[in-house]
């Protein structure tokens, strides 16, 4: 019986532990919504719910894949204009984009192109892109 009891011991301390190496939390909004990652993935999150589609979180926008929630970064084509929702009084902005590639930084954030940038295009979608490769701005074509 004393095996049992310290092996269950054992087997909850190694599953919170567990639970505290795959999530970390970041500050959160006035209604709960936070910034949260797990495994490797960050989300924007207010319990149990994941944020998808287009946010914009302190004046800036950020993308959120519509089936996981995942944040996106890198280049991005999103195919189709999509339009901020507004619930009650959600800070949540209308905005409506029309189809084309975007470029999100690391951090999640869209980067607005002035000129010419050298840019980390080289991602897991974008392979045909470069390191390093200079690449006009929409706004220039």
């Amino acid at each position: 019986m004393k095996l049992l009891k310290k092996m269950m011991q054992v087997a909850l301390a190694t599953f919170f532990f567990g639970l505290l190496g795959t999530s970390t939390v970041f500050a959160d909004d006035s209604e709960g919504w936070q910034f949260v990652q797990e495994n490797g993935r960050t989300y924007y999150k207010k319990g149990d719910l994941k944020e998808t589609y287009w946010r914009v979180i302190d004046g800036k926008y950020y993308y959120f894949d519509p089936l996981s929630g995942e944040m996106v970064v890198g280049w991005q084509y999103i195919p189709a204009p999509h339009k901020g929702v507004t619930i009650g009084p959600s800070p949540r902005i209308e905005i409506s984009l029309r189809p084309d590639w975007f470029y999100f930084g690391q951090d999640g954030v869209l980067q607005e192109f002035v000129g010419k940038q050298v840019l980390e295009a080289k991602t897991a979608t974008n392979t045909n892109k470069h390191h390093g490769e200079e690449y006009d701005s929409p706004a220039e074509k």
